[in-house]
């Protein structure tokens, strides 16, 4: 009797701890506990997935855990700057004792499941192609709820299919989604482009609509960590309809991911219908970005990629839409301004009006006469965002009988500044080394120039010389491409990427002694330099209407041209 007493007394004891480890794991279980709303259905899916998981963090070291989350150190040089460093990235296991990254308690309820839709939408409606998209709103957050479909060069659609561009939204190369040529901004200027340095100013508009930009690693992980880590982010983000057999998302937050695929090259695409792949603005390096990864698992990776292969893009909305400045300047899209020959120029509107409204200027008083001319930084130079409309000719007598309204018309001047000879642009006269007989460099004369001639520009600034015009010609891509992005995009068809916003006020020339013309308003812009290797021609910049090139050389000193200064 007493052995079956011992043995019931041993069989009770293995169920207790039996039932007593069935039951803690339920507790711990971070499939059931990471989200409090997840539908049995979900939970089953979600614990289906096993193993280890693997994610890049922004120095591209991998992070691996296994039975418990371990986190990754941040990298010392952030791709971002000093004010907003990256947050390490981390990932943990899906059989970790944590939940997540989250805490339960940190993880944002969801909004959207098969019971109703409660998630806080909007729209926008991008400007340049009037294209309108859905947006949503997850923790502090504002993301578009669709993959763009602005059309620019280096993105293209799934299978060269217009159909696919519709329902997925195009793909785009890392430059197109940079917008490495300077588009719509500078802060991702050159990346993505074979050869360049690359180091973009966060946020990065790229690609993305004006008041959006396009996001960087630490912006989401913020949205993974808001709905309970890079986990399960794949399977709550994902559209729940759409993708191949069993890999359905719950779209717990309306993000609605869906499976666009990605491209290699053009005509080598992949996994429409089964993955799916949204670029980050940070980088590795200047040909290896990253890229956010949502495939058959339920979980994201944060990866590198490489920058000539396409993926979708996604877009969140800047804190701040425009800088400061820009409300002081005219919205050039509100105004058609052109300027013509033949049916005049635009007198009647402010000045700023020419100038990129999405550019932050600053700003100079000539003390001269008091006149007021906008700013520019452009990557270690300063340039007048303005033409020169100085005309006092009494203290500066170089100007006399030497600079010139278009037309000869005084209305002109307001808009486009004043013409003048070379001689005048840099203040000759000054520069004379004969009391008696000043020495008149624009009239046969060849002169020995300093290498930084103030000419007429204000005090602190100068005429730019050749090596100066050819480093702003470098910068922008070369000379087959500058013109076009430092014309206006209000007067011509310009991009004003950095906000020169130089306009086709044209020039005044005499091809016979006697014979003066007013040529070509509304279609080039001449600029001097102060570099000159001959009698009778100086050097000058062309900006012409018909194509994106530009052209430095040398012509008559005696043509009258504009004067744009840069600060010494």
């Amino acid at each position: 009797m007493n052995k079956y007493v011992v043995r019931f007394s041993f069989v009770c004891i293995l169920l207790s701890i039996v039932f007593s480890a069935c039951s803690e794991t339920e507790l711990i279980n971070p499939v059931v506990n990471s989200d409090n709303s997840f539908s049995s259905e979900e939970q089953e899916s979600s614990s289906s997935e096993g193993g280890s998981s693997s994610s890049q963090d922004p120095t591209g070291k991998s992070a691996i855990s296994e039975s418990s989350s371990s986190s990754v150190n941040s990298s010392k040089t952030s791709p971002k700057s000093s004010s907003s460093e990256f947050k390490s990235l981390s990932s943990s296991s899906k059989t970790s004792n944590k939940a997540s990254s989250s805490s339960v308690s940190d993880v944002l309820d969801r909004c959207k499941s098969d019971k109703g839709d409660s998630c806080e939408y909007g729209s926008i409606k991008d400007s340049r192609d009037g294209i309108e998209y859905r947006t949503v709103k997850i923790g502090d957050q504002w993301w578009m709820a669709e993959n763009l479909k602005f059309k620019s060069d280096f993105s293209r659609c799934y299978g060269k299919s217009d159909a696919n561009c519709e329902k997925y939204g195009r793909l785009y190369t890392w430059a197109a989604a940079m917008d490495s040529a300077g588009e719509s901004g500078t802060n991702g200027w050159g990346c993505g482009k074979f050869g360049y340095y690359c180091a973009p100013t966060y946020p990065v508009q790229g690609a993305c609509p004006y008041g959006w930009h396009l996001p960087d690693s630490s912006e989401f992980e913020t949205l993974f960590k808001v709905i309970g880590g890079q986990n399960y982010a794949a399977f709550k983000l994902k559209s729940s309809t759409g993708w191949a057999e069993y890999m359905n998302g719950s779209d717990s937050y309306g993000f609605a991911v869906l499976p666009a695929g990605y491209s290699y090259e053009v005509g080598d695409d992949m996994v429409l219908g089964k993955g799916a792949q949204l670029w980050t603005s940070s980088i590795k390096t200047s040909n290896e970005p990253y890229m956010v990864k949502f495939g058959d698992d339920a979980y994201t990776t944060i990866k590198i990629f490489y920058a000539n292969y396409a993926n979708s893009i996604r877009c969140v909305k800047d804190t701040n839409d425009l800088p400061s400045s820009s409300s002081s300047v005219a919205s050039s899209s509100s105004v058609a301004l052109k300027f013509d020959d033949r049916e005049g120029w635009p007198i009647d509107v402010p000045i700023e009006a020419f100038l990129n409204p999405h550019v932050k200027y600053d700003s100079i008083v000539d003390t001269r006469d008091g006149q007021v001319y906008k700013t520019v930084a452009i990557r270690g130079q300063t340039w007048m965002a303005q033409n020169l409309n100085y005309a006092d000719s009494g203290t500066t007598p170089s100007l006399l009988g030497r600079n010139w309204c278009y037309q000869n018309e005084p209305k002109y001047c307001k808009i486009a500044g004043r013409l003048y000879s070379w001689a005048a642009a840099i203040d000759s006269v000054k520069l004379a080394t004969d009391e008696k007989k000043p020495m008149v460099c624009g009239d046969g004369e060849l002169c020995e120039l300093p290498e930084k001639v103030q000419g007429i520009c204000p005090k602190g600034w100068h005429l730019p010389n050749n090596k100066e015009w050819n480093e702003l010609i470098d910068l922008l891509g070369g000379r087959l491409k500058a013109g076009k992005i430092l014309k206006s995009k209000t007067a011509w068809n310009g991009r004003d990427s950095f906000g020169f916003s130089a306009i086709p006020v044209g020039g005044r020339f005499i091809p016979s002694t006697g014979v003066v013309n007013y040529l070509y308003g509304g279609q080039d812009a001449f600029f001097w330099s102060s570099f000159s290797n001959e009698k009778e021609r100086a050097f000058r910049l062309n900006i012409t209407g018909s194509a994106e090139y530009i052209n430095l050389g040398a012509y008559g000193k005696d043509f009258g041209q504009s004067i744009r200064c840069v600060k010494d």
